[in-house]
């Protein structure tokens, strides 16, 4: 008999409600299964937005974010990591620097389709990603936005902490991580608590955790190339990265990056914070990549957004 997992029905629902709001999803094939992505045409003038989740977690949990930064962007695009949200996942599970790679490509293909530079956005895992893309492919990030990004090294205890906090071998253990997860206290306790033991049980987030090891954290000499303009968001909240994160990023990225720690954000900004990132993210790029000159009649000239790419929409 199959499990019953209150979770799985309300992403469904979830993504409906984005579909009704008009942020459709795809499938684009990759050799290793198919990927899910939300692909919507904006409605302001910045630059086309990419957004990479965290681990055990999807794109619909950016649904709020999606919905927020919309009327700000040309176009947005979120795409489900493999094995995660509603792609595939693949039948060899992989290591980190496989999704790494795996990543990378899944990004090259949507801006290979978008045809211009993008920002991009990362949480938590999702942040390494694009700071792995943001060093790979420089010339085709227009901004990078972190927030609580992993990717910094971690050993020892340090890891071995880290790594039981996902263990998920108690009833309690996705009460307790979502606790970790926000800063205020989790709505629907007892039912996000079910839904991330779910998700963090799953075995390509057990396989990608236990694999990770030294070779996969950022060098000091790899983060001090990063070229793009970047923000770095770390919240005085923050419970699920140790503060060791933080001033290693601090400690190694180079100076021009901007690093602000907002008063009472946690790991999950996206979800308590939503207007308050908006703003923060549409102020930076502003700064970096200014948005099209006002015409003389009061208009302004945005690159056209363009159709979602032809795929099997959902």
């Amino acid at each position: 008999m199959t499990r019953w997992n209150p979770w799985d029905g309300l992403e469904r629902m979830a993504r409906t409600r984005l579909r009704l709001a008009g942020i459709g999803g795809r499938l684009v094939e990759r050799p290793g299964g198919a990927v899910h992505t939300y692909d919507a045409p904006g409605r302001g003038p910045r630059p086309p937005t990419i957004l990479l989740h965290g681990i055990g977690s999807s794109a619909t949990a950016y649904g709020k974010l999606l919905l927020g930064l919309r009327r700000h962007v040309r176009r947005l695009v979120a795409p489900d990591l493999p094995g995660h949200g509603f792609s595939a996942t693949p039948t060899r599970l992989p290591e980190p620097a496989a999704l790494t790679a795996e990543a990378t490509a899944i990004v090259d293909g949507l801006l290979d389709d978008i045809g211009e530079p993008a920002v991009v956005v990362g949480t938590s895992m999702g942040g390494a990603l694009a700071l792995r893309y943001a060093l790979a492919r420089p010339r085709r990030v227009k901004a990078l936005v972190l927030c609580s990004p992993a990717g910094a090294p971690l050993a020892g205890e340090a890891l071995q902490t880290l790594r039981a906090q996902f263990a998920m071998d108690h009833p309690r253990a996705g009460h307790d991580f979502a606790d970790r997860l926000f800063a205020g206290r989790p709505p629907a306790r007892w039912l996000v608590g079910r839904a991330v033991r779910d998700r963090l049980s799953r075995p390509i987030v057990q396989s990608l955790l236990a694999a990770v090891g030294p070779g996969d954290f950022l060098s000091p000499d790899e983060a001090t190339t990063l070229a793009p303009p970047t923000l770095l968001l770390w919240g005085t909240a923050e419970r699920v990265l140790p503060d060791s994160c933080l001033t290693w990023f601090r400690n190694h990225l180079p100076s021009g990056v901007k690093i602000e720690q907002p008063e009472g954000w946690g790991h999950s900004a996206h979800l308590e914070q939503t207007g308050a990132l908006v703003e923060r993210v549409c102020a930076f790029v502003d700064r970096v990549a200014p948005p099209p000159a006002v015409t003389a009649d009061g208009g302004s000239c945005p690159q056209p957004a363009g159709e979602a790419p032809s795929g099997s929409h959902l």
